[in-house]
């Protein structure tokens, strides 16, 4: 009976402690989930604010070509399809890396993740975003070809000389 009676003890100890650790695990999981959730939302105000950000600097790239070809003393029709390419160029850059880094996060983190762990989707699209928009800047307004000259001049050129023609 004494055996009995110490082996009972012991699966209620035993017991006990799994009952204690499944609830401590519980609440750690919950604490985790909250922090990250907390995280996905900042990450999601920085991006209001990316998006604000954008727009700002649209507005100051246009203003740029548009002060340049003044002091170039460059005719009204090349300033005003200047304006035209830098709006379009630049609104194109924002969407291609907006597109990219969220179908790209989604991919990356999938559907499960993203909603069992919330903020990384967003942290991965934050991350993506910023090196796409970086390489893409590089790619459309820094790297020149053999006769200096941008991606951005190239279609500001082509559309310059569709104003002309038209």
């Amino acid at each position: 009976m004494g055996k009995e009676l110490k082996n009972a003890e012991q699966y209620k100890a035993v017991n006990q402690s799994l009952g204690n650790f499944r609830r401590a695990t519980r609440a750690e999981i919950k604490t985790a989930y909250e922090e990250l959730e907390a995280l996905g939302k900042s990450i999601g105000d920085i991006g209001k604010v990316s998006g604000v950000l954008n727009v700002v600097g649209v507005g100051i790239d246009v203003g740029i070509g548009v002060a340049e070809n003044m002091e170039n003393d460059a005719p009204a029709s090349r300033i005003a399809s200047d304006v035209l390419v830098d709006v379009g160029v630049s609104g194109l850059e924002i969407g291609v890396t907006t597109g990219v880094s969220t179908i790209l996060s989604s991919a990356i983190t999938g559907t499960a993740a993203g909603t069992a762990v919330p903020g990384i989707g967003n942290l991965v699209g934050l991350v993506v975003g910023l090196i796409g928009g970086i390489w893409l800047t590089y790619k459309v307004d820094i790297q020149e070809d053999d006769e200096g000259k941008t991606i951005r001049d190239k279609i500001k050129d082509e559309v310059y000389s569709w104003f002309m023609e038209g």
